[in-house]
């Protein structure tokens, strides 16, 4: 309960005036233009920005990606393809670039995406006798997804402020 009877403010609903009151020392703020701020954001096309901003960040990303990968060559390095911004069925916004299938060499008994999951674990999963047996490789683990994102991370992050700036000034005027 609070000490000022005054005080009735409720978390999550607005209080008339938009005054807040801190009971340990009496201040009052009082906020304006949330509103406008509230109502200019609500009308923003969120998927257009969030498409541009992936966008951008893409390329980025791939260079690292590809960097990483010229470790590696051979069928699975060609076989890296992008989605393109895409939006799930929740409503979020993504970008892969990932290993498909179809470029195999005819001998090979795995997919390409089988085989980025080796390069990055090294380890497989096998069965016997009903029960799964998990396996590692002598050569040790290359993460070059886990390296290509810590390496690209500083750019893609400003890349990503510059889109998004850009975005807001372009509604704000």
């Amino acid at each position: 309960m609070p000490k000022n009877k005054e005080f009735h403010y409720m978390q999550g609903v607005r209080q008339p005036g938009y005054s807040l009151i801190d009971e340990r020392t009496g201040i009052e703020f009082t906020l304006e233009g949330f509103d406008e701020l509230e109502k200019r954001l609500d009308e923003t096309n969120k998927d257009s920005i969030s498409q541009a901003m992936l966008r951008v960040a893409e390329p980025i990303l791939i260079r690292a990606l590809d960097a990483q990968m010229a470790r590696h060559p051979g069928p699975l390095q060609k076989s890296m393809a992008t989605t393109g911004p895409q939006k799930n069925s929740k409503g979020n916004w993504y970008v892969a670039y990932r290993a498909t299938t179809g470029n195999e060499r005819p001998t090979d008994k795995i997919t390409n995406p089988q085989k980025m999951i080796y390069l990055i674990n090294r380890e497989y999963i096998r069965t016997r006798r009903g029960k799964p047996l998990t396996k590692e490789y002598a050569i040790p683990a290359d993460d070059v997804i886990e390296e290509a994102i810590n390496r690209s991370k500083p750019l893609i992050d400003n890349a990503l402020q510059e889109a998004f700036d850009k975005a807001l000034s372009e509604i704000w005027g």
